[in-house]
Formats: C-alpha cells, sequence, structure tokens
C-alpha cells in the first residue's frame, strides 16, 4: 500500500453470515468510492465495513451490509442527486457510474427487495447502507 498510515480498516461480520451470498462487486465498490473521495494526505481515515442480519417487518430475515468512512461525508449536493435522481447513470461530469451500476445490478437480481442508502453519520462521515433478503439456504 503506498500511504500505509493514512487508510486503516475494518470488517465486522459475525461467522454466521460468511456463507451469505453478496453480488460481486457491491460492496468492493462502496468501499472504492470511500477511498476515492475521503482519503487525502493531511489525516488518516477508517473505513469499516459491517455486516448483520435483522427480521423485516414481516418477519423475513434481511442483511445488512454498511460501508462507512470517517471522511468529510457526502456533500448535500451529491446525497440530494443520489436521493432524487436513483436510476441516472451518472453525473454530467460521468460521476456515481460505479453507484448506479450498483443500484441497477441491484434491482435486477432482487427487483424492489433490496435497497441502498446513501447518508452522513453526524461528526463521522459518510454511510452507505445495502440492504438485501437473505438466502435461505445460507441460513
Amino acid at each position: 500500500m503506498r500511504f500505509p498510515d493514512l487508510l486503516h480498516y475494518s470488517v465486522d461480520m459475525p461467522e454466521d453470515l460468511l456463507a451469505q451470498e453478496v453480488p460481486p462487486l457491491i460492496v468492493q465498490t462502496m468501499v472504492e468510492n470511500a477511498i476515492k473521495y475521503a482519503v487525502n494526505m493531511d489525516e488518516p481515515i477508517r473505513i469499516t465495513v459491517e455486516v448483520a442480519q435483522a427480521e423485516d417487518g414481516e418477519g423475513h430475515p434481511r442483511l445488512f451490509i454498511r460501508v462507512k468512512d470517517t471522511g468529510p461525508g457526502f456533500p448535500d449536493e451529491v446525497l440530494g442527486r443520489l436521493a432524487s435522481e436513483p436510476d441516472q447513470a451518472g453525473s454530467e461530469g460521468g460521476e456515481q457510474i460505479g453507484i448506479w451500476n450498483a443500484r441497477r445490478r441491484l434491482r435486477l437480481l432482487y427487483q424492489d427487495r433490496a435497497t441502498i442508502d446513501f447518508y452522513n453519520e453526524a461528526g463521522l462521515g459518510a454511510v452507505v447502507q445495502i440492504e438485501l433478503p437473505m438466502d435461505k439456504k445460507a441460513r
């Protein structure tokens, strides 16, 4: 790694969820975005991937994947664009193509049973939360 003291990471995932399948590149895309937009040469950053299981309101098991960083967070303009234009293939400058691709793949695989949300956690940085239906075979 080029700058070993500037980037720290952790993965918090219960062992019983290791067999749960996740679409390829979904998590990687979000981690790469965190590195691209949050890492700078002035101060270290931490990227954390958290994986958990919970039931929805109807008792169906759901997989929650959160990718969060300690960077400056999403600018308000980006959050607004992500919320209002979820089906747009990136912005005019070609940004957010990876996010658009991830959303599209989730929609193709799960229809309306998967979600991806973007927000800032007060005082901590950007958070991407992916919610997927759990594979019955892996539980």
